[in-house]
């Protein structure tokens, strides 16, 4: 599907950007799945405005699971990762009206991660432009040593847009970069060791995402993959029945032994319990590492499971 050039681009530059390969009908489509989905989080209550952020999202819609394994997108992992690549997760993120900044990160950070091949695909429901929520990228920084060079900037994930005066700049704003703005329709792809953040996020910036990687032909890989996609392993019959997603998903070394059983309500229900909850609190019906693993971000409490670095709010 894709072209030597854009192969090229992808491996070089770490990111590619498909304008317009959803029509204007496919993506009304799309977005009232989506939006559904963060309806029924929210216990079908009108927006208020907060934010939601929502693991294994297109395993709860027949019509994002038809997204997933659309060519446009599962063909184009293929491209991009090879044939045999596993289904390592989805998102569906919805950003609220305190939503500013989220610093440069990359999701997969460190020397040993950038020489494993992962992919993250974003469907944005709503255009972004450089000033307004749109992901910005940094060229070539998902290789060594140029990665590693940027370590700076990792250190101050989660800091409201400062970043410590990293490279002389006093703002992540200001920190060189290509903003991929997107209107609905449009498709970025991205390496998952890339640095990238987003700046001027609002209510309305909601996006669906897709991951891939390709199968870990190490230990230490597959101690990665289990490190930052340990729900990968999880049973989903609804997944697994899907003739893609599911032969993706069983294609994973050990994957038998290792699966887990399939709990459907927990993670939407975790998404608002972390919106919900004030800052610093627990939020309600959490106990054990899964607490222990709540994060204070922009004033609220945000769930990240243990081993997960958060960067779902690209």
């Amino acid at each position: 599907m894709l072209t030597p050039g854009q192969l090229q681009h992808f491996d070089v530059f770490g990111f590619l950007c498909l304008r317009q390969i959803f029509s204007p009908e496919e993506m009304e489509e799309i977005t009232e799945a989506a939006d559904q989905l963060w309806l029924e989080d929210r216990g079908g209550e009108p927006d208020d405005g907060r934010p939601q952020s929502l693991g294994k999202f297109a395993e709860h819609s027949p019509r994002l699971l038809d997204l997933a394994e659309d060519d446009r997108i599962f063909g184009v992992a293929s491209d991009l990762l090879g044939p045999g690549f596993l289904w390592s997760g989805s998102e569906g993120n919805k950003d609220g009206r305190d939503d500013g900044e989220h610093n440069w990160h990359a999701d997969r950070p460190g020397a040993a991660e950038t020489g494993y091949r992962r992919l993250k695909m974003m469907v944005y429901l709503a255009p972004t432009t450089r000033d307004r929520g749109a992901l910005r990228v940094i060229p070539g920084s998902h290789r060594m040593p140029f990665h590693e060079w940027l370590w700076p900037l990792q250190a101050h994930h989660f800091k409201n847009g400062t970043i410590g005066n990293s490279f002389g700049a006093a703002r992540g704003e200001d920190i060189p970069c290509c903003p991929l703005e997107t209107m609905p329709g449009d498709v970025v792809y991205f390496h998952h060791s890339l640095f990238h953040s987003a700046y001027g996020k609002f209510p309305e910036r909601r996006y669906v995402a897709f991951k891939f990687v390709t199968p870990p032909d190490t230990e230490a890989k597959l101690r990665s993959m289990q490190h930052y996609a340990g729900h990968a392993f999880d049973v989903d019959p609804a997944l697994l029945a899907r003739p893609a997603c599911g032969r993706s998903r069983r294609r994973c070394p050990g994957w038998e032994r290792r699966r887990r059983p399939w709990r459907r309500k927990a993670l939407p229900r975790d998404g608002r319990a972390a919106a919900s909850a004030g800052p610093g609190r627990r939020p309600r019906g959490l106990r054990g590492p899964r607490a222990s693993a709540a994060i204070a971000l922009h004033g609220r409490t945000r769930i990240r499971r243990p081993g997960q670095i958060d960067g779902s709010q690209g």
